[in-house]
């Protein structure tokens, strides 16, 4: 019969689409996509890691959608395209069973329009779909696994159908009477390739299962690491005799109290059951291996919960390194050994971090109030008057010559004996030395001239600030021998007044924070610590140690890294010229390069990084502010908390010997 171009184009067009159902009805669910294909998938490299049944399933795709797309619709469709529409119609790396049911239901009506576009040509698609049984409704669940179908093989006639009912009730699915009689004939037939009724998993294939039977194979592993060891070495010493002396002598690879026996214990004993093939599975067995490995060390050994908690986070890290190394190369020993130890490395870190963090609380917990600071200190001068300790006479005649002295020095007196006028408080504080030359001076008296001369020390005029200092040197060397719990109150009174300076700081930053509009707390912190940071370089703040300077210039000057931040939330769109430079400007420039789309997303990036970046420097200023007041109350930088002792070495290194001593057992 004669034919036109089209009609012969349909008819290749729908010849096409059915050698494609039936090329995937050939290759199966063996070509499933997998979590490594999620991974390397749809790049140049990634093709050299895809197995062959992926690739012949992904060709065959891409095949039949565009034959049945171009027989549709009359267009050429670019790979691309091709590429979007396979993720649209076929089952993708992390579908749930409701979306991997609407693709099927999407694909059959593709396949419909399809059949309908070829015309005559369309039983050649009937045909196709007929034979492939491609859109059959399914009876339930996903398929029975191999080690489900072997065990209803073998049991299906001992079992009947109320057995086999109950197994799939077991697994969550209600079969229907005539479904279970074909179950029971297709298993009692011995029948090959997939039941038509398909229940869903066991307690077996669970998360849950394969998890504690990962981690009761780990343990088991590291029971029967010791034998392993030796029995390996063992083996070694065997070939190395057999090779000389041409004998053949050999060692049992299942050896009493060796790993695989404890496996076999714990197998007997039901705590390890079978491999599921279902997906992710052996991934959560695998990191359950790794973490049950550590689990009789951590027992044995970690004498706290940091220990503990360092040497289960490197292995949980090695387990994930373990199982990711494995997805992205199946069956490499090297690459998943590598995996582990590299894993390991990151956990252990996160798990420190996660101990430092609690040591660093409770450090900053231990650190002193500013009111149990106060009554530590008015305990002290209490404790000083109490024990009744006074200078004598001759003792405050030698303390106003030694400063008359220091005066004259610096020039502050005259030859004549005057005292210069140009430095009223520092004449004060000499005046009242002067006065208790050749008297009695208490404790209390003591406090007294010595808030006299801080006064002094505290002027705005440099040279009078710096003779008040050189004095209170002078006169707590006097007093220091004769009192010394005044000493130890000036400490502990400093540290509760350095705090009060950065808390009152703190609240005047709190207050004004909402006149900062565009960079608020953060930029109010940074003023108000300004000043406390002036008067350290002044050298007006005779009781501020290095660590508080540097806090305070951390809030007041900012870190690298808040810096950073910092210029980041200029971008913030906070107020019209910040929301103009930070989004319209960045918006404007995208579009007219990329068009309104990559102007939208532009705009709204940057504005994003912008109050990312607000948020952070503001939570690292309050950070350092918070820090400055700590080190203020403790009188100097507070401790950094040691988490990674030798103990927690000798731990680790006994977990990582029980994670790699499961490779001498062949995995």
């Amino acid at each position: 019969m004669d034919t036109t171009e089209s009609e012969r184009t349909a008819a290749f067009l729908a010849t096409r689409v059915a050698g494609g159902l039936r090329d995937l009805a050939r290759i199966g669910k063996v070509g499933a996509p997998s979590i490594r294909d999620a991974a390397i998938g749809g790049t140049l490299l990634g093709n050299y890691g895809t197995d062959e049944d992926r690739q012949r399933v992904m060709n065959a795709q891409l095949d039949i959608l565009d034959a049945a797309l171009t027989l549709g619709t009359g267009a050429a469709y670019n790979q691309e395209q091709l590429e979007a529409y396979r993720r649209s119609y076929f089952p993708q790396p992390g579908d749930k069973p409701g979306t991997v049911a609407d693709k099927q239901q999407r694909l059959q009506t593709l396949m419909e329009g399809a059949r309908l576009k070829a015309g005559a040509a369309s039983g050649l698609i009937d045909k196709a779909v007929s034979e492939t049984n491609m859109f059959a409704p399914a009876s339930g669940g996903q398929d029975l696994s191999p080690a489900d179908q072997q065990f209803l093989s073998a049991n299906a006639k001992a079992l009947g159908s109320s057995g086999i009912k109950q197994y799939l009730q077991a697994r969550g699915l209600d079969a229907t009477p005539e479904s279970l009689k074909k179950l029971e004939q297709y298993y009692a037939s011995g029948g090959s390739g997939q039941p038509e009724v398909a229940p869903p998993a066991l307690y077996e294939d669970s998360y849950l299962s394969q998890g504690l039977s990962g981690i009761n194979k780990g343990i088991a592993g590291t029971l029967g690491a010791p034998v392993d060891i030796a029995n390996t070495v063992l083996g070694l010493g065997a070939q190395g005799i057999n090779a000389i002396a041409n004998t053949d002598l050999s060692v049992s690879d299942r050896p009493f109290l060796g790993g695989e026996w404890w496996r076999d214990q714990f197998r007997n004993a039901g705590s390890i059951q079978r491999t599921s093939d279902l997906p992710g599975r052996d991934f959560v067995r695998r990191v359950g291996e790794s973490v049950g490995s550590a689990v009789v060390p951590a027992g044995l050994t970690a004498r706290t919960g940091g220990q503990a908690l360092g040497m289960f986070g490197s292995a949980l890290g090695g387990g994930l390194g373990a199982a990711t190394a494995r997805e992205v190369a199946p069956g490499n020993t090297l690459a998943e050994m590598g995996g582990e130890l590299v894993g390991s490395g990151v956990g252990l870190g996160g798990a420190l971090s996660k101990v430092r963090s609690v040591a660093q609380r409770e450090i900053e917990a231990s650190v002193p109030t500013i009111d149990q600071l106060k009554k530590q200190a008015g305990d002290l001068y209490k404790r000083a008057e109490a024990n009744g300790v006074t200078a004598s006479p001759a003792q405050t005649q030698q303390l106003s010559a030694d400063i008359t002295g220091l005066l004259r020095q610096e020039g502050a007196i005259s030859p004549t004996g005057r005292l210069s006028e140009v430095h009223p408080k520092v004449k004060e504080a000499a005046a009242t030395i002067g006065d208790y030359a050749g008297q009695p001076m208490n404790p209390t008296q003591m406090q007294t001239v010595r808030g006299i001369i801080g006064d002094a020390a505290g002027s705005l005029e440099p040279k009078e600030r710096r003779t008040a200092s050189l004095l209170m040197d002078e006169f707590d060397n006097f007093v220091d021998p004769l009192a010394p719990e005044l000493s130890s109150a000036r400490a502990v009174a400093s540290r509760y007044i350095n705090a009060e300076k950065v808390a009152k700081a703190r609240e005047l930053a709190d207050v004004r924070a909402s006149q900062f509009s565009g960079s608020g707390l953060e930029n109010a912190l940074r003023t108000e610590f300004r000043g406390l940071d002036r008067n350290l370089v002044k050298g007006k703040d005779r009781t501020s140690n290095d660590a508080l300077v540097s806090a305070i210039e951390d809030v007041s000057r900012g870190t690298p890294m808040s810096n950073v931040y910092r210029g980041m939330g200029k971008l913030a769109p906070t107020g019209t010229v910040s929301f103009g430079l930070g989004t319209v400007a960045p918006a404007s420039a995208a579009t007219l390069i990329g068009g309104p789309v990559a102007g939208m997303v532009t705009g709204g990036v940057t504005g994003g990084l912008g109050m990312f970046g607000r948020k952070m420097a503001e939570r690292s200023a309050t950070r350092s502010a918070d820090l400055a007041e700590l080190i203020a109350r403790n009188g100097g930088a507070l401790p950094t908390p040691t988490v990674m002792t030798p103990d927690l070495e000798k731990l680790v290194a006994a977990g990582l010997i029980g994670q790699q001593s499961q490779y001498l057992q062949g995995r």
